[in-house]
């Protein structure tokens, strides 16, 4: 079963499920003593326990969320979970988090996160215990369940920015470690589609579509990624390319310009000049 996709067709008659755009809020309420299923988490998600408790087992380890307990989990994750009762019911709120809710977060809060360009310990959940402010923040979420219409997708992004800016002025410890890996994972989906496509002849505008995102998303999630616009990156990518190819490759001039997706030579050999000073002929001539 997937999540949060299953939750739109297969929810109980007492879940309260709010679709937020490609985000999702729930309530969910089971009165059923266990529950096996496997799961595979397709966003990152946060769940607070209020009643009751939940085992979730992963291949790498097995954790429970009790209640008075939040859990971030990160996506990607495979899971049997098996939930156990109290006073006859499971109860717990679920925030399924599209990456542009981060992406946006990150965005607006980096004086608070490290650059980081590789992945050092990757943690699959961080949980903390709640304290009076959680307490209230999850006490504020329930009205929202009880007349969905209350909660718009830019109110929901404000909740969520309220949790963790409160999580990250908290100290919780090793929680903004836990944020910079998610960060650099939303990072590595765009690096990753990049150089997998920066070699086709296509526009910025098609390169989105690709991506499955709007233009102006697609630009802000570019530039926070690689820190600068789409169009430079991608010629500068492909200059590099064509080095590669001048030197280790039987092409010709004409050829390898088709092959790192310029336009045409003459655009190829004007970009390539004004880089490395050079032409790719004289280049190709003076490396061998």
């Amino acid at each position: 079963m997937k999540l949060p996709e299953a939750l739109l067709t297969q929810s109980k008659d007492r879940d309260k499920v709010i679709s937020l755009g490609s985000s999702m809020a729930v309530l969910l309420r089971r009165d059923f003593e266990t529950e096996k299923s496997q799961i595979v988490l397709n966003q990152n998600v946060i769940t607070f326990g209020l009643k009751g408790y939940k085992h979730f087992h992963s291949s790498i380890e097995d954790l429970t969320l009790h209640q008075g307990e939040a859990m971030f989990l990160k996506k990607g994750l495979l899971l049997t979970t098996e939930k156990v009762l109290k006073e006859g019911l499971y109860e717990a709120i679920v925030f399924f988090l599209d990456d542009q809710i981060l992406s946006d977060f990150f965005d607006q809060h980096k004086q608070h996160f490290h650059k980081s360009g590789t992945e050092s310990e990757s943690l699959t959940y961080f949980k903390v215990q709640t304290d009076k402010v959680l307490e209230h923040y999850i006490q504020s979420l329930l009205p929202f369940f009880e007349d969905q219409e209350l909660l718009s997708p830019p109110l929901f992004n404000i909740k969520i920015h309220e949790l963790l800016l409160y999580l990250l002025t908290r100290n919780e410890a090793g929680f903004k470690h836990f944020l910079e890996m998610i960060n650099l994972q939303v990072n590595l989906g765009i690096k990753q589609f990049m150089e997998k496509n920066f070699k086709r002849n296509l526009t910025v505008e098609d390169f989105a579509h690709l991506f499955g995102t709007s233009l102006s998303s697609f630009k802000r999630e570019f530039e926070r990624a690689f820190e600068t616009t789409p169009a430079s990156w991608i010629k500068s990518r492909r200059l590099q390319e064509s080095q590669t190819l001048l030197l280790h490759s039987d092409f010709n001039v004409s050829q390898v310009a088709y092959e790192v997706g310029f336009e045409n030579s003459s655009h190829f050999v004007q970009s390539f000049r004004k880089a490395y000073g050079t032409t790719p002929m004289k280049f190709k001539q003076t490396k061998k």
